[in-house]
């Protein structure tokens, strides 16, 4: 067991880990911060120990160089928090605890939207300091979210969903705000995970996050220790990019592949008319950067590359699936793509949408998207890309986790698609749900899988405007004795689409 911080104890029921798997406007994500609580209640571990946090997460290998001194006693001179702000990048400055990052004081930087984003973050110094809102999220390393109340303090317990759902509001802001701020950077940037820096007044924690929930340290006075908080800013300057949670998958696209990428969304967006798919034109943000993603094939070891930028679906959450589907440019077929980049369960009995479609193929099951390349995300050491905040779930952070199982990032190539709303005519309607139908039957009879995640917005179009079942990332393989309970669920699925077209 991992050394830990004498821990709150509270007794609370049992929660549920938040899996959204969302379809909706990406535009459309409202700050609503008893919302992102609530949904993330259950997620929180720790108190652990910072030495042993830093032990496993910030150890560089062969380092001899020793932690410079620092000295933060005159940041909370200030009278206001512009002063502390600036105080303490100086003090970092001062010290050279971070040669390679520098330190910006947000504020300072004209907002031309109404968006949330924290006082004070660190950037790579190679990238330089952002000059406009533009880069802000998708270039930060490290942010640092000051409050009025420590969101982790005893009075406070971010794993009780009922009492936050029963809060005024005043509960609910710092943790909010600070998951708001999380649920950014992961949106901009490709995180396995982050690195989060959360003080009040001369207290401080470190918190790592990933698609799991967050490791949460005990809190430590930098002021009077401030061997902690230099230890922690000099080790994150040493770590190379992957150490400090970006994907080592994706690279940023080359100028000529970012023209590429720009103008084959832009000319097939124009072949729809006035009538484009739904959010569709959210794909060339420019608030987002260009990248490039590698796919490698486990099977023929061949690698394939894709140019993405702003997903056109997203979920509003920082933590569970973190579905994102982008269109993407695939540079070796030189043509338009869905990706689709999602974190599934590692569990024996379910299966990778990989392995569900490769069954369906397997069993010749029609009407449903064919797929190009699907693989487990790997990291430089080839090792796939797994949350472990579930390692730490018998330490909850007050009340008791949720169940926190490890999760797998698994990407899949699909030809594009449609959504339903993109039908001509009432025949062609009909006829996806007809498909629809078929699909489900033959993936039952034929491959005995089930696919469990049933919707109208998973009944799509392929390029021929016929309707397919999309989405098999909840299916399971079914055994003799689940066959069927299953026959009695596809009839009431059934049921339930049909319903869905009278409204």
């Amino acid at each position: 067991m991992a050394d830990v911080a004498p821990p709150i104890q509270h007794s609370t029921s049992q929660v549920v880990h938040p899996e959204v798997h969302d379809h909706g406007d990406p535009m459309d994500i409202r700050v609503d911060h008893k919302y992102l609580c609530m949904e993330t209640a259950g997620s929180f571990v720790g108190p652990v120990l910072v030495k042993e946090f830093m032990k496993r997460f910030l150890n560089i290998p062969g380092r001899r160089r020793k932690t410079p001194r620092a000295d933060f006693s005159n940041v909370l001179k200030g009278t206001s928090n512009a002063d502390m702000y600036d105080s303490l990048i100086s003090a970092i400055k001062k010290s050279k605890i971070c040669p390679r990052m520098v330190f910006r004081r947000l504020s300072s930087i004209t907002q031309d939207d109404m968006a949330l984003r924290p006082d004070l973050a660190g950037f790579d110094a190679k990238d330089g300091e952002p000059s406009d809102n533009a880069n802000i999220w998708s270039s930060m390393q490290l942010c640092i979210d000051n409050r009025t109340e420590d969101a982790f303090d005893v009075t406070y317990d971010p794993n009780d969903r009922e009492g936050l759902r029963e809060s005024e509001g005043g509960s609910t802001k710092f943790l909010g705000q600070m998951i708001h701020y999380v649920r950014e950077q992961m949106l901009h940037q490709h995180r396995v995970f982050m690195f989060s820096l959360h003080t009040v007044h001369d207290s401080a924690r470190l918190i790592r996050w990933d698609r799991m929930g967050a490791i949460v340290t005990e809190a430590f006075n930098f002021v009077l220790q401030p061997q902690i908080l230099a230890e922690f800013l000099f080790r994150f300057s040493l770590l190379g990019p992957e150490g400090r949670g970006l994907d080592s998958s994706v690279e940023v696209a080359s100028r000529e592949e970012c023209d590429e990428f720009t103008e084959a969304v832009a000319n097939y967006l124009e072949s729809f008319g006035e009538r484009k798919p739904p959010h569709f034109d959210s794909t060339l943000d420019a608030s987002y950067p260009t990248c490039k993603i590698h796919i490698c094939d486990s099977g023929s070891g061949e690698r394939s590359s894709f140019i993405v930028r702003r997903p056109f679906s997203e979920t509003p959450l920082p933590c569970g699936r973190a579905t994102r589907g982008h269109i993407a440019w695939d540079v070796g077929r030189k043509k338009l793509v869905f990706l689709k980049d999602t974190w599934r369960p590692e569990e024996s009995s379910r299966l990778s949408e990989k392995e569900a479609y490769e069954t369906l193929a397997e069993h010749k099951v029609p009407y449903v998207p064919t797929f190009l390349i699907a693989e487990d995300v790997r990291s430089s050491t080839g090792e796939p890309q797994r949350t472990v905040t579930q390692d730490y779930s018998d330490i909850p952070f007050g009340s008791r986790c949720a169940h926190l199982r490890p999760h797998i990032h698994h990407r899949i190539v699909q030809e594009l698609a449609l959504p339903l709303v993109m039908m001509r005519r009432s025949k062609q309607l009909v006829q996806a749900i007809r498909n629809t139908l078929v699909a489900i039957q033959a993936a039952y009879q034929d491959a005995k899988v089930l696919h469990r995640d049933i919707s109208m917005g998973n009944i799509m179009l392929d390029s021929n405007l016929n309707g397919i079942l999309n989405d098999w990332d909840r299916a399971i393989r079914l055994s003799a004795s689940e066959e069927h309970h299953a026959a009695r669920t596809v009839w009431h699925m059934a049921v339930s689409l049909y319903r869905a077209t009278q409204i």
